[in-house]
């Protein structure tokens, strides 16, 4: 392959066009993704969604998937935490749930959802074996 076609295929390459496959959401997921969370995902952060950025819960780059289901609003400083700061979010049956390096867990609730009982917080913790887990609105 010549330099120019090899040129051309690099810019090609790191071009990502919203939609399945692409890594970046549709402006449509992205309307979405911001009316439902409102603020930032992390625990205490109050930033509007419409200044925070849309991350992918498990990273794009290991495989994944460009759904609602999947995306959050991170501010700059939490999307950072997370990739650089080793802190883990995945998205759990009660909203986002945050594990910071030190083991500590988090659930940052949607304002939108009713907030489980205790107990039922409880069981479900219990049950995916987290032991020391705190409620965040």
């Amino acid at each position: 392959m010549g330099t120019r076609a090899a040129a051309w295929f690099c810019r090609q390459s790191r071009r990502r066009r919203p939609g399945a496959g692409s890594g970046r959401p549709t402006q449509a997921q992205q309307n979405f993704i911001r009316s439902r969370d409102r603020t930032c995902r992390a625990p205490g952060c109050r930033r509007t969604a419409m200044r925070c950025e849309i991350d992918h819960n498990l990273d794009w780059a290991h495989h994944g998937p460009t759904l609602i289901d999947s995306m959050c609003c991170l501010c700059k400083r939490h999307h950072r935490a997370k990739h650089v700061g080793n802190f883990k979010v995945r998205r759990g049956p009660f909203g986002v749930e945050w594990q910071t390096p030190m083991g500590l867990r988090y659930s940052v609730i949607p304002e939108v959802k009713i907030l489980p009982t205790t107990m039922e917080f409880r069981i479900s913790q219990s049950i995916q074996g987290h032991h020391n887990s705190k409620l965040r609105r």
